[in-house]
């Protein structure tokens, strides 16, 4: 997970210099890390793309009886909404690890 992407996004770190910034971004994603048994970062970047996509390729199977046109239109629909998604959820779990630390200093 690259920490660049991520500076002057969270509003609880962005009055700080970007090289800051950038340590403590480091520092909540090795947090995070340290805080689960899985490997949470990796694996929402797997398992979100791989259940949305067959998620909708199923329903689209289901709907359309499995023309390829409409599965492939919905294979590249679930992967542009994965990426939403699983960029949401890497948000949410930096700026949440980014409050534990600021209130543990």
């Amino acid at each position: 997970m690259d920490p660049k992407a991520y500076i002057d996004e969270f509003a609880c770190i962005a009055h700080l210099p970007r090289e800051q910034q950038f340590k403590e971004i480091e520092a909540a994603i090795e947090a995070i890390k340290q805080d689960s048994a899985l490997p949470v970062l990796p694996l929402i970047s797997i398992a979100i793309p791989a259940i949305v996509v067959g998620a909708l390729v199923a329903m689209m199977y289901l709907f359309f009886g499995g023309e390829s046109w409409t599965l492939v239109i919905a294979a590249i629909f679930g992967l542009l909404v994965s990426r939403v998604i699983a960029s949401e959820l890497r948000a949410k779990l930096l700026n949440k690890a980014l409050h534990k630390r600021q209130q543990v200093e």
